[in-house]
């Protein structure tokens, strides 16, 4: 299958590949159907990746596993969020938070107070918001990817 994708226009996708989003992302709700894109890069660790919209072909989110920028992210997750995905270990799943990237990139930020959280095996996914301080919505990573890139 085709899709359009504002980021790298139009590629072949398998339904298999499909991340499935039951209750839809924090603001948008009404899509369900994602893929994950990965840009083949030298360092695989730093690289930003993009969740695309199935549905709609605008909706192309930048993110990346915030243990990148910031090596103590364990974030809580309630077992009853995450039996909405299915049964599997939670050594399986794979953590993503969303990225702001301004005009001004040494502003860029990643959102670590809502990370997506996505069942590796059954690629079911779920968005969930963290009570904890010490995870922000703007983390500021600029600098820090800087330094890793040096």
């Amino acid at each position: 299958m085709k899709i359009n994708s504002r980021v790298c226009g139009e590629i072949e996708v398998n339904e298999a590949e499909f991340i499935e989003f039951t209750l839809g992302l924090i603001g948008f709700e009404h899509l369900r159907n994602f893929i994950l894109i990965n840009e083949e890069k030298e360092d695989k660790k730093a690289s930003i990746m993009w969740l695309q919209s199935v549905e709609e072909e605008l909706l192309a989110l930048p993110v990346m596993d915030p243990s990148i920028v910031k090596d103590d992210y364990a974030p809580e997750i309630p077992d009853v969020i995450l039996q909405g995905l299915g049964d599997f270990d939670k050594d399986d799943y794979l953590v993503l938070s969303t990225l702001t990237v301004p005009k001004e990139i040494e502003k860029m930020t990643i959102n670590l107070k809502a990370p997506i959280i996505i069942d590796a095996d059954t690629r079911k996914a779920c968005q969930v918001i963290i009570d904890n301080e010490d995870c922000p919505v703007k983390y500021p990573i600029y600098d820090i990817l800087k330094g890793k890139g040096e």
